[in-house]
């Protein structure tokens, strides 16, 4: 793991809870409890290590967040356990651990859990998996899901979720849109296991906006608090007192291929032109890039002859 996550070491030491709680986990491979949101501070995914007795590591699991409870406790739902098996006694973890994680431990361990600071998470983890590498591919992949904020819904939530998901693409298909690069920039963002999740459509945390729809939208909102006067398709006249301004969008139409320019504003005041061409930056590797190609030089050269004539 390679960020700065703190997981957390849970320990279910009352005999019935843990004995009722290792049923539903053998039969469901789920279960729900509540924690202190003071103490705790359960982000939206977790990865929890579970004991339930014999002080030993009994489980890996994922956490998902769930709501408040009356008594202000969070829930928290259970889910994707992988088997430590044969379990790691504590002794055994704390031993192989270096002497500043070794004194953290304990304290965890005398709480019956908590989360673990970042440096020692990642000696117990890697521990973990160097004692019982059959698991280590699962543990990378529960890791992944926590990362990529993949939830665990509970009843028919994943369904209707997937539902919605391929009826929008199908009426994106049916207007014209490209669907292969929508499904390439938009990402379900989970927050809450709340008991009503967000539909498809709002739980997008990002997408990939055209150029069209960037002009589109600046040209309509650039003046919102101007008075707007109807006109012709592709401009628009803005007033506010005595000034006036008009926008033509200029945008794949015979303007742009002798211009250059996507927006055009002429402030009728100071009899002067604006020429704006956008240029869209897309996120790759961590951040906004821009690669200037043929066509970006063409218009250039375009605007600058424009200018030129001034």
């Amino acid at each position: 793991m390679s960020d700065n996550y703190a997981g957390c070491l849970k320990i279910f030491n009352e005999e019935g809870l843990a004995g009722s709680i290792l049923t539903r986990i053998e039969k469901n491979n789920a279960f729900t409890a509540n924690f202190s949101e003071p103490d705790w501070k359960p982000q939206a995914l977790e990865i929890f290590i579970l004991s339930f007795g014999d002080k030993a590591v009994h489980y890996i699991a994922l956490a998902t967040r769930g709501g408040k409870t009356a008594t202000s406790e969070r829930r928290l739902h259970f889910s994707h356990h992988i088997s430590v098996h044969p379990p790691i006694e504590f002794g055994f973890i704390e031993a192989q651990l270096s002497e500043e994680s070794q004194g953290i431990f304990k304290e965890v361990l005398s709480s019956e859990g908590k989360r673990i600071p970042n440096k020692t998470w990642k000696e117990i983890v890697n521990l973990i998996k160097n004692e019982r590498p059959t698991i280590e591919d699962s543990f990378d992949k529960l890791e992944q899901m926590r990362k990529k904020g993949i939830p665990y819904f509970v009843g028919n939530k994943p369904e209707i979720l997937a539902q919605e998901k391929d009826a929008t693409y199908l009426a994106l298909k049916m207007v014209g849109f490209d669907t292969d690069s929508i499904k390439e920039s938009t990402n379900y963002h989970f927050t809450d296991m709340n008991e009503n999740p967000p539909s498809f459509i709002a739980g997008l945390s990002s997408v990939e906006i055209r150029e069209d729809d960037m002009i589109r939208h600046d040209m309509d909102t650039l003046f919102k608090d101007w008075q707007s006067i109807p006109y012709q398709i592709g401009a628009k006249i803005f007033t506010k007192g005595s000034k006036k301004i008009t926008i033509i969008n200029a945008n794949r139409n015979k303007l742009e291929h002798t211009t250059g320019v996507d927006l055009i504003f002429y402030h009728e005041n100071y009899r002067a032109f604006i020429m704006i061409q956008y240029k869209r930056m897309l996120w790759k590797n961590g951040e906004y890039i821009y690669r200037p190609d043929d066509s970006f030089r063409a218009e250039l050269d375009r605007m600058k002859a424009i200018r030129a004539l001034c």
